[in-house]
C-alpha cells in the first residue's frame, strides 16, 4: 500500500480568523515593572496627601501659638492692672480677686504654652533682636525712628515667629513674624518707603511737640 494514501487531506480545512488580543502580552519582568510602577505611583500620592495633611494640622497649631503668644504679651502688659487696687472704690471685694484672676490665667497660659511646646511648636519674641538676625523670619510693619537707638533692632512685636520641630531637618518656619522695626535718626533707609513715611511721621510729631510748647 502507498503511504501517500494515509496523507490528509488539507482541503477540509478553514482558515480561521485571528481574534485580536484585548492586552498586549508582557513578558514576567515587564509585568513586575508596571506593578512597581503602579505601586510607587500611589505610594507618591499618598505621602504628598500626608505631607498636606501635616503642614494643614501645623499653620492650625501656628495659629493657636499666635494667638497663646498674643494673650501671654496682653498679661504682661495689663499685670499693673491687675495687682492695683483703689481703696475707694466700691468694687473693692472684686479687685482682691484680680491677683488671683491673674495668676489663674497666666497658668492656664502657661499649660497651653507646654501643650504646643509638646506638639513640636516653636514660639519666638526676636524683641531687640537686631535686622540681620531676624530678617529672613518677620514681616516688617513699619519702621520707626527715634534718637536713643545705634542699631536697627525689632522693638515691638505684633506676632512671633513659630516654627515646627523636625528631628532630621531641625526647626523649619511655619510663620512669620510681624514686628516693628527701630532704627538710628540717622541711618540709611532699606526699604525707603517704610523708612520715608516713618522718618515723616517722627519729624511731624516733633514739630507738632515744638509747636504745643
Amino acid at each position: 500500500m502507498s503511504s501517500a494514501g494515509n496523507l490528509p487531506d488539507w482541503s477540509i480545512f478553514k482558515e480561521r480568523e485571528a481574534l485580536p488580543l484585548e492586552y498586549e502580552l508582557l513578558s514576567p519582568a515587564a509585568e513586575v515593572a508596571a506593578l512597581l510602577r503602579v505601586h510607587y505611583a500611589s505610594l507618591t500620592e499618598g505621602r504628598r496627601a500626608e505631607a498636606e495633611a501635616f503642614q494643614t494640622s501645623f499653620a492650625a497649631l501656628a495659629e493657636q501659638a499666635v494667638l497663646v503668644a498674643q494673650l501671654e504679651m496682653l498679661l504682661q502688659r495689663s499685670s499693673s492692672s491687675f495687682s492695683s487696687s483703689d481703696q475707694g472704690s466700691r468694687l473693692q471685694g472684686r479687685q482682691e480677686t484680680l491677683p488671683r484672676l491673674y495668676k489663674s490665667l497666666c497658668i492656664i497660659k502657661d499649660q497651653m504654652l507646654e501643650a504646643l511646646t509638646s506638639a513640636g511648636i516653636e514660639i519666638e519674641f526676636p524683641l531687640g533682636k537686631s535686622y540681620e538676625e531676624v530678617a529672613d523670619f518677620v514681616e516688617i510693619e513699619h519702621w520707626r525712628h527715634q534718637q536713643h537707638l545705634t542699631e536697627e533692632i525689632v522693638i515691638d512685636v505684633y506676632e512671633p515667629i513659630i516654627r515646627m520641630l523636625q528631628a532630621h531637618q531641625g526647626p523649619v518656619l511655619v510663620r512669620a513674624g510681624r514686628v516693628v522695626m527701630g532704627a538710628p535718626l540717622e541711618s540709611e533707609p532699606r526699604d525707603g518707603n517704610h523708612h520715608a513715611v516713618a522718618r515723616s511721621y517722627e519729624e511731624h510729631k516733633e514739630n507738632g511737640q515744638a509747636t504745643n510748647q
